[in-house]
């Protein structure tokens, strides 16, 4: 059965689940009608960048920092008090300096330790010093504002005179009017450009973001939504969870929750400088969901892990964090998710078998943060392991390469190729055939030996031959993969199967078998295809269509329709056991797996029972335009008998296509 619910088209946090000069005043203080997202309100006034010379002036000096809450992780977890004894430095931010008339007469930026010097003309007049959360400059290029509807900037702001130099500090905090929570919204996102710079070797600097944030305010509410963080596409903005009912204590909030800023982030850029077709959507972190949204989700939870950890330079912040509430009122964790390992995870989102990996949004995050970790990996293991009793119960031909473990009662043991001694603190791990130790976890024996792969993941982002080809949609890992891989970078094989993802690099098309497989008739160049071309094997689970195993249950297919009429036809048979039902759909390139919008045509006849024989399912979804179509083949029967299919469309056979971008 199919959803009649149409899908919001927003990029949302997992914890959904992820003018003028004289403007300047508090934004916590204006009461604004939340109208929408796209309200286009009073115009930003024009950025402050040129300084002024005075002849009889004075100096102010001095820093900008900000207060932040910080996660902890013991007991429940959640945000922390303010931390004011390490406050953090606003950096290359915008200033501009108002006389007591509310004109600009100055303006300067901070440095990258948030120090500024300047001169006022001098004099017996008043001025007012705002640090703005905003910078248009070569380090990042972003605004904190509060709403659409008034495009208030924010701004730490201090009155001085003119009659004498002055050295000020100027602090936003993390309690009261919160103004801390702003300046860390920016702080992050000039992480990540920081971040892209230092990998790339370039002067990458991001266009620009509008970053909206109210304390107390939800932004979901736009939206029709519970408490939520979001990007919305094609507008340039985010949309920053500041708690709900003016409420910042108690509910949910993610001006602390780096993660989910980093995350939203992520978004944009990937709006920015690639091509998105998430088609947006509910996630959770820990099952099968569309391999478009899972594709965008699982990047923007790795840029999360990679900026986290460069600018900590600590592998133990590859993780995904969400809380709720605050140490002034209750708090706990929303959600934790390690990235670098699965130990004990509560999100482990780990595939139980190959291809399934294209589905997972975590097992997406965790190939591309292994892509670019220094990590010998097998630390990034499983759990403990007593070398006496074998617990966990290990033997050699059984388990994934790169599983590991790490010994935690000596002993001796056969687990199938020998005996092996080992001691406390050794690894053992799976390398695709047995179970061998690493005495010191140096990763001698490491198994995928890569690192430093961002420039190739960006590369292919963003490259006119990649993502943004036009020449292909219905974008997953498995086109990163076959991107990556045509290109002739480094080889991921290893960590692809340790993923769960398709790896037969046979013929690079392969890459994209679980989902998007390119068909097309013989006499459209498609490779010639005789007989049953097609497999699935479906796997007995309690869910309908709409929830249906993804990877075992349905086979996706990518068909580039000239326009006119479409019709296909899936011939199938079941060669012994259960006889499968298959049901076929056809889906245009927006729609949302197992939601009625999107879906132009289906058909779910019932087959007669009998193994053995042709069953033909047809769905003719009339005059259709040009473009790019999603069949999808759905196994509702058919549990544990293998049944090949074979596709047609009109009278033509369809057949796999060589993809060429």
């Amino acid at each position: 059965m199919l959803s009649s619910i149409k899908s919001t088209i927003l990029i949302i946090s997992i914890s959904s689940l992820i003018g003028a000069c004289s403007e300047q005043k508090s934004p916590t203080k204006d009461i604004d009608l939340a109208v929408s997202p796209e309200f286009k309100g009073p115009p930003e006034p024009e950025y402050c960048k040129t300084a002024t010379s005075y002849t009889s002036s004075v100096t102010i000096s001095g820093t900008a920092k900000f207060v932040v809450r910080k996660a902890f992780f013991t007991g429940g977890g959640g945000l922390s008090a303010a931390d004011t004894a390490n406050p953090k430095p606003i950096r290359y931010a915008e200033i501009r300096v108002l006389n007591s008339g509310g004109t600009a007469i100055q303006c300067a930026e901070t440095d990258g330790s948030g120090n500024f010097s300047f001169v006022l003309p001098k004099g017996s007049d008043s001025f007012t010093i705002h640090i703005m959360a905003r910078a248009e400059n070569s380090k990042v290029k972003v605004s904190v504002l509060n709403s659409p509807e008034s495009n208030t900037i924010y701004s730490l702001s201090k009155s001085v005179p003119a009659s004498t130099n002055q050295v000020l500090t100027l602090t936003a905090q993390a309690t009261g009017d919160i103004l801390g929570g702003a300046f860390n919204i920016y702080d992050q996102i000039l992480n990540v450009n920081e971040y892209i710079r230092q990998q790339l070797s370039s002067n990458f600097v991001a266009t620009k973001v509008q970053a909206y944030w109210k304390p107390g305010f939800n932004p979901g509410d736009y939206v029709e939504s519970g408490p939520v963080s979001f990007y919305y596409p094609g507008f340039d903005r985010l949309f920053i969870l500041g708690g709900v009912n003016g409420d910042t204590d108690y509910t949910d909030t993610d001006h602390f929750d780096n993660s989910i800023i980093v995350h939203e982030y992520g978004h944009f850029l990937e709006d920015n400088y690639s091509v998105s077709n998430s088609p947006g959507g509910a996630h959770y972190g820990n099952g099968q969901i569309d391999a478009r949204l899972a594709w965008s989700e699982g990047f923007a939870n790795f840029l999360n892990a990679a900026v986290r950890t460069y600018i900590s330079g600590s592998s133990t912040d590859a993780n995904y964090v969400d809380t709720f509430g605050n140490s002034s009122g209750s708090t706990r964790l929303g959600i934790f998710v390690d990235v670098e390992s699965y130990e004990g995870c509560v999100v482990c989102d780990r595939p139980s078998e190959n291809g399934e990996g294209h589905f997972r949004e975590f097992a997406i995050t965790r190939f591309l943060y292994d892509a670019i970790d220094d990590t010998a990996d097998e630390i990034d293991k499983l759990g403990n392991w007593n070398a006496t009793t074998n617990n966990p119960s290990l033997a050699d031909g059984t388990g994934r390469e790169g599983d590991s473990y790490i010994v935690t009662v000596a002993g001796t043991n056969d687990l199938g190729s020998g005996s092996q001694t080992f001691s406390v603190g050794d690894y053992i791990y799976y390398n695709g055939t047995t179970w061998i130790k690493d005495a010191d976890g140096s990763g001698g024996t490491k198994f995928d030996n890569i690192s430093g792969m961002f420039p190739e993941i960006w590369s292919a982002l963003i490259s006119g031959s990649g993502f943004k080809s036009s020449k292909t949609n219905f974008r997953d890992i498995g086109l990163l993969n076959f991107v990556e891989t045509v290109a002739g970078g480094t080889s991921w094989t290893k960590l692809r199967v340790f993923h769960g993802m398709n790896d037969d690099t046979s013929n690079n098309r392969e890459l994209r078998r679980e989902y998007a497989y390119y068909i097309d008739t013989i006499s459209n160049g498609a490779d010639n295809c005789s007989g049953q071309n097609f497999t699935i094997y479906p796997k007995s689970e309690s869910k309908d269509y709409t929830e249906s195993n993804l990877f075992r249950n349905n086979d996706f297919f990518y068909l580039q329709h000239p326009g006119g009429n479409l019709s296909i036809t899936l011939k199938y048979k079941t060669a012994s056991g259960t006889e499968a039902n298959l049901d076929l759909y056809i889906y245009d390139d927006k729609g949302p797996f197992g939601f009625a919008n999107g879906v132009v045509g289906y058909s779910t006849s019932f087959p007669n029972g009998t193994s053995g024989d042709t069953e033909t399912v047809t769905v003719n979804a009339g005059t259709q335009a040009a473009g790019d179509y999603l069949i999808n083949v759905y196994a509702l029967g058919g549990i544990g008998s293998t049944t090949n299919f074979e596709l047609i469309s009109g009278s033509k056979k369809l057949c796999p296509k060589n993809i060429s971008l």
